[in-house]
């Protein structure tokens, strides 16, 4: 029984993955055994296996697949898990975009917190100055106030941004998407 990785390696274009490490791992897919010969974990493999053979056991479901041609219902096959692959990658594109998005916000508040530590400790510094029996300015004591508050305010979305954790690389999403 000849490999993938042979029949592959008869072509240009993997030469180049000859000197990598490699693990070899035997899959069932369709009731037949294929081994396998790559650099990614057998698990991993198993688990590619494992999912064609969902899609295949999901077509073969339907009446009118299994009347097509054996080329036309491998057509089929991948066109259906081109489109898994590119829903997911634009649920990850999503995912990023909010983050980045997030992370923004973020580091502006993150910078109003800093702009108003710095107006609070310059108000502090003006009312510590004056005479203790000169009245106080109504309007400093608001304006210390309000950017306490902020401070308070944005701290708080600090600690709430700490909670979640960015977006894993796309094969994390992927990962996720398939245990739903």
């Amino acid at each position: 029984m000849s490999t993938f990785t042979d029949r592959c390696l008869k072509y240009e274009i993997f030469e180049g993955f000859k000197n990598m490490e490699r693990n070899s791992t035997d899959v069932i897919i369709e009731d037949k055994v294929y081994k396998i010969s790559t650099d990614q974990d057998a698990s991993y493999v198993r688990e590619l296996a494992e999912y064609i053979n969902e899609k295949m056991e999901l077509l073969h479901r339907q009446s009118a697949y299994s009347k097509q041609a054996n080329a036309f219902r491998q057509i089929i096959l991948l066109m259906n898990m081109a489109d898994d692959y590119c829903r997911m990658k634009q649920q990850a594109e999503e995912a990023t975009r909010k983050y980045e998005q997030q992370e923004a916000e973020f580091y502006n508040m993150k910078r109003e917190m800093v702009n108003m530590q710095m107006t609070i400790a310059s108000l502090k510094k003006q009312l510590q100055e004056k005479p203790k029996t000169q009245a106080v300015c109504p309007y400093l004591q608001s304006l210390a106030k309000e950017a306490e508050a902020k401070n308070t305010q944005t701290a708080q979305a600090s600690q709430e941004k700490k909670q979640y954790p960015p977006y894993g690389s796309f094969a994390n999403s992927a990962a996720a998407h398939k245990k739903k």
